[in-house]
């Protein structure tokens, strides 16, 4: 009887599969992940970038007609899949951190009493009384955490929401749990089926190597010059990836200037700019997307065939995932690193950064605890406005380790910091750069604050920059409420748009204050955090130095084994072309036997043959009606 009603369920789930999204089937092994599903198991699903994840727990949801929580790390990606539902008919909502507490009242309400079908929330949310006090009403037959890798990746680090997901658990304890990610060690998987609660979890996993994707590593002092090279010889679609916001629109403008078709792309852009970016590069009307990696999850464009990573990524997790984005429609694609010496004592630099001494957390949490004038027993859930520039500046400590000695602090239990400690407030220019310019030139207030914003901001293609007033105030030798005021006045003469932040950056202490000697910090918050964090980069860099195939290199690192090489990375095309002129003649055989490629490509492979040899030998293997060609495109008859 079960099996029966299980396959009325599968048939269901095809059904819906069909109708709505237009396939017919299922890949391997997303027919799996529903199954279980539908099953009522908790299950721990690894899918390669691609590989359709968010149907893994859409579909179940429309089998059942019931409310999906889907838990979810960036607003973009929230915001494209609750507008996909809903062109598909779908009622689905998201609730955010810059949703007025009216409309975020209103989306709860449909939630509890509603057809809602899909709520998708930030794992800060889970950190609001309300918010859980609101959800406990709710009656979810499925919770799904989306992009489950930075539980470890990020919880531990700067959200450490991530890591109380599990109360959701506590609310609603026979909800299947359903956690996805593209790749995990074994170690990130034990450490999300722990931070989850998952109950005895089926495991099932997609083959996330891809025999069409190139990996390469280039060192280099000149990253544009070497930028542009890839770009001429390699076509199609691109991505580049940067660290920052800065770089972002730095390297964009620089394309834009050589006439190379480019788009910025950050959390700092607004939604409607967002929008048009996308759409004009899903389209082709740009080739490249410059953009921090607050970009490319649940975005699928099957012609990119380049990915580029102008910095060294996070982790081998983030570099997979983000390189993965190329070549998915199956076509020969790159997923290519740049970098310098200097990167590898940089990135140690950062990371001692992000681990305060024990010294300095317990001086930051006695400033906390002075500012708030708690005695020692004194002060449980008493709650003060951040002043993180004030403070640090009093401790004569960087904002960077303040921070980060706070965050220790609130993973610690010390401490609490609201959902505004993580955001900025944003401004927009709606003026030209010219007019901006004029006005700074007057005497009076607006332009004296103009003037700050410019050389405390800049000016970026799109107008947009991420602002701290308390900055400003400083720079101005004012108080914030006046630079406030003065943003609300530019503001209202459509000088700008001035998204403030809803809610004051706060702390709020757990706990009673205790002495210095109590602040005891575990071993696992420090050493063991800091430890991974280098484990991770030398890793990376491992990698990055490897003249061995790329693909099993990155292998090893996620415990599994590739015993034959992929045959297309740097590595194995450097030594291919050690071999001899008859060797390099069986590798572009193989090679196109393989995968279809084109005449440069070709010649790439090839490099240290003439082109002249290459394209004899291409020609003959044509006219032998070995190969064909179609639209400049080498392929196996």
């Amino acid at each position: 009887m079960r099996q029966i009603y299980d396959l009325c369920k599968v048939n269901d789930a095809l059904h819906i599969l069909k109708e709505i999204w237009g396939y017919d089937t299922f890949r391997t092994p997303q027919d799996q992940i529903v199954q279980s599903v539908l099953q009522g198991k908790d299950v721990l699903a690894l899918l390669p970038t691609g590989g359709g994840k968010s149907l893994c727990y859409q579909v179940p949801t429309l089998v059942r007609q019931g409310l999906c929580i889907v838990i979810s790390p960036l607003t973009a990606l929230m915001e494209d899949q609750v507008q996909d539902l809903r062109n598909r008919g779908i009622k689905a909502f998201m609730v955010t951190s810059y949703q007025r507490k009216k409309e975020v009242d209103y989306i709860l309400n449909e939630c509890v009493f509603g057809d809602v079908r899909f709520l998708y929330v930030s794992p800060e949310r889970l950190k609001n009384d309300l918010f859980l006090a609101r959800l406990k009403d709710m009656k979810p037959t499925l919770i799904a955490v989306d992009e489950a890798h930075c539980i470890a990746q990020w919880g531990h680090d700067f959200r450490p929401a991530y890591l109380e997901i599990a109360q959701i658990r506590a609310l609603h304890p026979n909800v299947p749990l359903l956690a996805l990610t593209a790749t995990a060690t074994a170690k990130v998987q034990e450490e999300i089926v722990a931070s989850l609660h998952l109950n005895q979890p089926v495991r099932l996993a997609g083959d996330w190597l891809r025999p069409n994707l190139a990996y390469g590593v280039k060192f280099t002092e000149d990253k544009m010059g070497q930028l542009l090279q890839w770009l001429q010889i390699i076509k199609g679609s691109a991505i580049v990836y940067a660290a920052t916001r800065s770089r972002v629109e730095e390297i964009a403008r620089a394309l834009q200037k050589l006439n190379i078709g480019a788009h910025a792309f950050h959390a700092g852009v607004p939604v409607f700019q967002k929008k048009q970016i996308m759409s004009e590069w899903l389209d082709n009307q740009v080739r490249v997307m410059v953009a921090t990696n607050a970009f490319g999850m649940g975005i699928n464009k099957p012609d990119v065939q380049m990915v580029v990573h102008w910095d060294i990524p996070q982790s081998p997790e983030a570099y997979v995932q983000e390189a993965g984005r190329a070549g998915r429609a199956g076509q020969k694609a790159y997923g290519l690193l740049m970098v310098n010496e200097s990167e590898y004592q940089e990135g140690i630099d950062q990371i001692t950064l992000q681990f305060p001494q024990r010294e300095e957390i317990a001086k930051v949490y006695n400033c906390v605890a002075d500012a708030m004038q708690m005695a020692v027993g004194s002060g449980e859930w008493q709650s003060i406005d951040l002043r993180i520039h004030e403070w640090s500046e009093r401790l004569k400590m960087p904002v960077r380790v303040f921070f980060a000695a706070l965050q220790i602090l609130e993973r610690a239990q010390f401490i609490r910091l609201n959902e505004a400690a993580y955001q900025r407030s944003k401004v927009q220019y709606l003026f030209s750069h010219a007019q901006l310019l004029q006005m700074q030139r007057m005497n009076n207030p607006e332009a004296q604050l103009i003037d700050v914003l410019l050389r405390m901001y800049g000016v970026n293609h799109d107008g947009v920059v991420s602002i701290n007033e308390h900055e400003m105030a400083k720079a101005m030798r004012t108080s914030v409420l006046y630079v406030e005021k003065i943003l609300n006045n530019l503001a209202g003469r459509k000088v700008i748009d001035y998204q403030q932040q809803l809610q004051s950056p706060s702390v709020t202490l757990v706990v009673s204050r205790v002495h210095t000697a109590s602040i005891i910090i575990p071993q696992t918050v420090l050493e063991d955090r800091k430890e991974k964090a280098l484990h991770l980069w030398s890793s990376l860099w491992q990698y990055v130095r490897s003249e061995s195939c790329r693909s099993q290199v990155l292998a090893r690192y996620f415990d599994e084994e590739v015993t034959v090489p992929c045959g297309i990375c740097d590595g194995c095309v450097k030594k291919q072309r050690e071999r001899t002129e008859e060797d390099w003649k069986s590798v572009l055989i193989a090679q196109i036997n393989r995968v279809s490629m084109s005449w440069d490509e070709c010649i790439l492979v090839c490099k240290n043959v003439s082109s002249v040899e290459v394209i004899d030998f291409i020609r003959i293997q044509l006219d032998l009606g070995v190969w064909v060609e179609k639209q400049g495109v080498i392929s196996k008859k």
